[in-house]
């Protein structure tokens, strides 16, 4: 995992490059972010080795889940703001 460099860790960059090798590593990561829970399964590091920190590849369940409950709870919030004033 490259910690603060990338929020994705090797192993998925690694499915993103067998899949687009043309691409660049940014664009590349960008992949994993959005389509990597499409690409062909791959050990995500943060599965196997959660003290590695964080990996924002979409084949993470975990950070899906978080990031539905984040927009989920901001929804709810604009929802409330919106019928307040």
């Amino acid at each position: 995992m490259s910690g603060k460099e990338r929020p994705v860790c090797d192993s998925c960059m690694t499915a993103a490059y067998d899949e687009m090798p043309s691409l660049t590593g940014a664009e590349q990561e960008m992949v994993c972010i959005e389509m990597g829970a499409d690409m062909p399964d791959h050990l995500c590091d943060a599965r196997e080795e959660p003290d590695l920190g964080p990996c924002y590849c979409a084949c993470n369940d975990r950070i899906i889940q978080r990031a539905d409950a984040i927009r989920a709870r901001r929804r709810r919030e604009r929802g409330i703001t919106g019928s307040i004033a």
